[in-house]
């Protein structure tokens, strides 16, 4: 089976082709703006350098967010497109979902977080293998609602404002590389056998920032 495999929620434009099981060719490349620009090109380059075509993938992977709003949007049109190209399925799978298959082997709790570009940090714990409700909270409150009698880790692009706080944190921190979060990504899809015939649509933990332009008299 060959996935083709996106993300442009988050600090990357990442595109990854697994094939059977195995990761066969990845590019990404630290940016937050230039999705719209990139990933096309991105795309084209990494199946060529493969001799494939869009036509050849099985399947199509989507990070659904949380994330930048104008990121997700970006992703999702751009592998939507893909999928209706080449009469394909499309999967999405949140960041939280994503992050959790990579770390399937921890033991201890794990905070995951991720930064919304505001105050609220988008956040869910990850204990036993199962991941806790999604939740929406400040750095200093989330810093104070931690646990003080077990341990635990604190992983995800929103882990660096917690310790910029208190360095203490650095001690707990977890890093999931962006090509195991791919990869995960991909083995989820591979894994996958729900319904697909809604295509996956973005998660937002919060309203969108939009001013309402005031009526003329």
């Amino acid at each position: 089976m060959k996935i083709l495999a996106i993300d442009t929620g988050g600090d990357t434009c990442a595109v990854t082709l697994q094939i059977n099981g195995k990761i066969a060719a990845e590019k990404i490349i630290q940016t937050q703006r230039d999705q719209a620009k990139i990933l096309a090109p991105l795309t084209s380059e990494l199946l060529s350098a493969q001799t494939l075509q869009v036509s050849d993938i099985d399947r199509f992977a989507i990070a659904i967010g949380p994330g930048s709003f104008t990121g997700l949007r970006v992703g999702l049109a751009f592998i939507r497109g893909l999928a209706l190209a080449s009469g394909k399925h499309t999967y999405g799978f949140d960041h939280f979902k994503i992050i959790a298959g990579a770390l399937a082997a921890q033991q201890q709790p794990i905070l995951i977080i991720r930064e919304s570009k505001r105050e609220d940090l988008f956040c869910a714990w990850l204990e036993n293998g199962k991941l806790g409700d999604y939740f929406l909270s400040p750095a200093h409150g989330l810093i104070e609602s931690l646990p003080k009698d077990k341990p635990f880790a604190i992983t995800g692009n929103g882990a660096p404002m917690l310790t910029h706080i208190n360095a203490a944190l650095k001690n707990n921190m977890l890093d999931v590389s962006d090509s195991a979060f791919m990869q995960s990504l991909c083995e989820l899809t591979q894994n996958e056998t729900g319904d697909t015939s809604t295509p996956p649509q973005p998660l937002y933990l919060r309203n969108a920032d939009v001013n309402i332009p005031k009526q003329v008299a």
